[in-house]
């Protein structure tokens, strides 16, 4: 199974999910393929009133031949919720 991945893509994932990245969700599918999904915050998310923090969520595909990949990613804003 050959999964082919751009380099520019590899290396955004890799700067955005090395040093910070912590997995939440992992499932090993067989013996050769797993799936994962780690979260890392956005280090420069300049905060407003209404959003306070973003954070980036990777699925990662784990193939036993070919090593790891990002597959997609997601950006997901935590809101500001007033207590009423």
């Amino acid at each position: 199974m050959n999964l082919p991945i751009s380099k520019a893509i590899l290396v955004a994932w890799i700067a955005v999910c090395c040093c910070q990245a912590q997995e939440v969700f992992h499932k090993e599918l067989n013996d050769k393929l797993g799936v994962s999904v780690s979260q890392s915050l956005v280090a420069d998310w300049h905060k407003t009133n209404d959003i306070i923090s973003a954070s980036d969520f990777v699925l990662k595909l784990k193939v036993a031949d070919v090593g790891e990949q990002g597959i997609w990613t997601n950006r997901h804003y935590f809101l500001n919720m007033p207590a009423h």
